[in-house]
């Protein structure tokens, strides 16, 4: 599903597709204005930007004011195609996010719990417990679940991630390093310019993994 998501962009949800363009413009436009009229002084600096959700009607009315009131001593912004650019961007990585997270928890709970039945049948009638409480009492995903009991069930064994950690940071010495050697050769007397390339070495992650 992610490599479908990643492939290209499509979407034959306009609708929700338009929503989201729509909403990520005004947040965009609503923060680069007061940003730009921060810059010039016309408000103060640290008037906090707080998310309209979180704001209410007398503040969200006192800011559309503000905005009112000032914007047009300031123009036009340069960057207003940029702007619904990134509007596009943003509401088409929503759309997307919103149909993956809702194929995946529909794939979980049709396909692989459906493939797990006949094991939970079995269960049931040697042990009683239902699909909820075998899963809980293994995973501990329901009641009162925090993000902790998510990260645990998706982190890596200790040892593969201490390893991933510890050649990542000797990948970047040896970057650093063969970046200083060919900035060396470039600069040498006898040095042959841009033409002299040292190729920086190659790590395998699965062969150094494979010797833990």
């Amino acid at each position: 599903m992610y490599d479908e998501e990643t492939y290209q962009m499509y979407t034959m949800n306009e609708d929700a597709f338009t929503r989201f363009k729509a909403k990520e413009l005004e947040q965009l436009r609503r923060a680069r204005a007061l940003y730009r009229l921060k810059a010039v002084a016309l408000i103060e600096w640290g008037y906090e930007i707080k998310p309209l959700e979180e704001m209410s009607d007398d503040e969200r009315s006192k800011e559309h004011r503000m905005l009112t009131q000032h914007l047009p001593k300031i123009g036009s912004d340069p960057f207003d195609t940029e702007i619904e650019v990134a509007a596009f961007v943003r509401g088409y990585y929503r759309t997307a996010a919103t149909r993956f997270v809702e194929n995946v928890t529909m794939n979980v709970n049709s396909v692989m719990f459906w493939k797990l039945l006949p094991f939970v049948n079995y269960l049931e009638m040697t042990r009683g417990p239902q699909l909820d409480s075998f899963m809980n009492e293994r995973l501990d995903i329901f009641g009162s679940t925090t993000v902790k009991v998510y990260e645990n069930l998706m982190e890596e064994d200790e040892k593969i991630a201490e390893l991933r950690r510890r050649l990542k940071g000797e990948k970047d010495k040896l970057s650093q390093a063969m970046a200083s050697i060919n900035g060396l050769e470039c600069s040498s007397p006898g040095g042959s310019g841009s033409e002299t390339i040292l190729a920086t070495p190659v790590i395998d992650l699965d062969e150094a993994m494979d010797d833990i």
